[in-house]
């Protein structure tokens, strides 16, 4: 899938080995000839293999060196490409697009040159061969080799894909619900509004895809595969989920540690707030004696357990808790005073691991919801079907 712009931070993340990424380094471009001649054969391999991403001005070790600017006088690089690609094979290649790397603050790109993707796609016309050698090439894990008869033959015998009915169904039992689960969760991560169970150490509302083929319909594997980007970036989005699960439990229990958690909860626990918690529950009980009151409050909790619930609505920002609640009277009183305790020094640095891991998802997610609306657009357009059909009800797999 080709994208709007790319950013250097992304192309340093790609893969060092992949089938859908090719690395070149920028010395590469010194050697007209040379160059040509090995930007064909990517180019060609590529084509025929449903399409990926060639990167110039990184090394194979994942260095950028980059690649001037300009070339042949005034024209910059990416419109000198653009120039050529289309030449460099048989047939002529239509479906790409040339990127220069958005640099980062702190680039590591050298002054005066740039970094350039080029997104290669699903090329309907293929197969393409490499203009120099005459050969069709297609890519075998990380390297583009001759491609066989029998694979040569399944390309020209291909049916258009997708064709209607498939976008379709991708459209509504696909793309739809995929967004349909994504879009709450950016809402929940954008709001600051985690709501970790410290029993099950899973966060509320946020769950993984489990990208395989037994957790997907065949329909979303079929779409997956056919959208390698997407399916690498939901394979990010799982990896994501679990380390900022695994951030929050740290950081609860690093709350529990805490000077300032053990010394609330002991004011918490001491007669005085007990008293005041009496006062509030008055309609709820006639002056309970003290296991009366936190029988109450908290069930049949061990004092541990009760620790460990009062952190996990501290680690979830918690707010006032409906009456409803049985830990309600006890929170609401003296929750000001448990909140306090993200500022303990202890807490810092745990606090500041889960911000980070909540800031990856956060992007992660933003990043997957523009991905798959830009290939909901695609796909509605190129084959006149409304982005969502009214008449069906797909159900969410999450």
């Amino acid at each position: 899938m080709k994208k709007e712009r790319w950013k250097e931070s992304e192309v340093r993340s790609f893969p060092s080995e992949h089938d859908q990424f090719e690395r070149k380094s920028g010395r590469l471009v010194k050697d007209d000839k040379a160059f040509r001649e090995s930007l064909a054969k990517a180019l060609s391999a590529m084509a025929n293999s449903h399409g990926g991403h060639i990167v110039l001005g990184v090394a194979n070790d994942g260095s950028i060196d980059g690649v001037p600017n300009v070339i042949k006088g005034r024209q910059s690089t990416r419109e000198w490409l653009e120039q050529i690609i289309p030449n460099l094979l048989e047939y002529p290649l239509q479906d790409f697009r040339v990127h220069e790397a958005e640099p980062d603050i702190s680039t590591s790109i050298p002054s005066d040159k740039v970094v350039i993707v080029i997104d290669v796609g699903d090329s309907p016309l293929a197969p393409h061969q490499d203009i120099f050698t005459r050969i069709y090439f297609h890519r075998v894990g990380s390297h583009s080799e001759p491609a066989p008869h029998r694979y040569l033959d399944l390309l020209r015998s291909r049916e258009k894909y997708p064709n209607q009915k498939v976008a379709h169904t991708w459209l509504n039992f696909v793309i739809r619900p995929f967004l349909a689960k994504l879009e709450p969760e950016q809402k929940r991560l954008n709001d600051l509004t985690l709501s970790w169970n410290y029993q099950t150490h899973e966060l509320g509302g946020i769950r993984c895809f489990y990208v395989r083929a037994d957790a997907l319909t065949p329909n979303q594997m079929q779409f997956l595969e056919s959208y390698p980007e997407i399916k690498l970036e939901m394979e990010e989005h799982d990896r994501l989920v679990n380390d900022l699960a695994y951030e929050v439990a740290r950081l609860a229990e690093s709350i529990q540690l805490s000077n300032t958690f053990k010394d609330v909860y002991a004011q918490s626990m001491s007669e005085e707030s007990l008293n005041a918690v009496r006062r509030k529950i008055a309609a709820r009980a006639d002056s309970p004696n003290r296991e009366q009151l936190l029988q109450s409050l908290f069930g049949s909790m061990s004092d541990k357990e009760r620790m460990k619930l009062l952190a996990q609505h501290i680690v979830n920002a918690q707010g006032e808790l409906d009456d409803s609640k049985m830990v309600a009277p006890l929170w609401n009183l003296v929750r000001r005073e448990f909140m306090t305790v993200m500022e303990d020094d202890f807490v810092i640095p745990d606090n500041k691991a889960r911000e980070k891991a909540h800031l990856a998802l956060y992007t992660n997610v933003t990043n997957l919801i523009a991905m798959l609306e830009q290939t909901r657009n695609d796909l509605a357009r190129k084959h006149g079907e409304v982005w969502e059909d009214e008449t069906l009800s797909p159900t969410s797999e999450w």
